[in-house]
């Protein structure tokens, strides 16, 4: 017979209104809470880390990592305003 694995209570403190609106979007998912946790820990697992990206980057240097990625930057350059302008010249040199 299979064994079960045991479980652990986790506690975290969030925010009324962040709690309230993930909630309403997990149960249209059709998701509990405890679900959604599971999910979130077994991909902390899969990516040996934070399943996304957790960066103190500017705007204006994300904005260059996607730009790079897509080969777009000249054109997107033409469209900034001016001030974004300047922090892209900086981050592309």
């Amino acid at each position: 017979m299979p064994q079960k694995n045991k479980s652990s209570l986790v506690a975290a403190k969030v925010d009324e209104a962040t709690k309230d609106k993930a909630e309403k979007i997990l149960k249209e998912l059709g998701l509990t809470r405890t679900a959604a946790i599971n999910v979130f820990y077994k991909q902390i697992i899969q990516h040996n880390g934070l399943p996304f990206a957790v960066t103190k980057k500017t705007n204006a240097q994300l904005e260059t990592d996607y730009l790079a990625a897509t080969g777009t930057l000249d054109e997107v350059y033409e469209l900034m305003d001016h001030e974004t302008a300047d922090d892209f010249k900086q981050v592309r040199g």
